[in-house]
């Protein structure tokens, strides 16, 4: 989330990362897969190597680029999430006043503008669903685990009961 604000940024540093010259060796090969339709036999021939070699480059080169494209969706969805908090935490630490037909209202015997908390209170619960996307996206949050009770009970209709001995 935000810098300074109650959420962590939960991106992950520790990710595993291939060689250069590899990520180019698997990328030749889904393209050579990919565009000029070849079988992994004719990949390995082409490349110099075994046809199941060729198969793990292309596997790998096809999940890199879902990783890539997945990297990249969450950190768009990061950067919405991100403005909204920031939005909802401006409005949550500005004071404002109750209002009756576009004036603010006064209280009847100091004079005093009349704080109105609803705005606040409005943010926090939009800064909640915020986290909660939060987590959602980055995985944080653990599986709801759904136990199931009960019994089945099974009728056979249509058979003498004496025909099944």
């Amino acid at each position: 989330m935000v810098d300074g604000g109650d959420v962590p940024n939960a991106e992950s540093a520790t990710k595993k990362r291939r060689p250069l010259d590899q990520v180019v060796i698997d990328t030749e090969a889904a393209r050579l897969r990919g565009q000029e339709r070849l079988n992994y036999r004719e990949i390995g021939e082409r490349m110099g190597c075994a046809p199941q070699t060729a198969y793990d480059r292309v596997q790998r080169a096809y999940k890199s680029a879902l990783v890539e494209a997945t990297d990249q969706a969450r950190a768009f969805e990061r950067e919405r999430l991100d403005k909204l908090w920031r939005k909802a935490e401006e409005i949550a630490n500005k004071t404002h006043f109750v209002t009756a037909h576009g004036k603010v209202v006064r209280h009847p015997e100091s004079n005093e503008p009349l704080v109105d908390s609803a705005p606040v209170l409005q943010a926090y619960q939009e800064m909640r669903r915020v986290a909660e996307s939060y987590r959602r996206l980055e995985g944080l949050d653990s599986p709801t685990k759904v136990e199931q009770t009960g019994s089945v009970t099974y009728e056979v209709v249509g058979v003498d009961t004496s025909d099944l001995a």
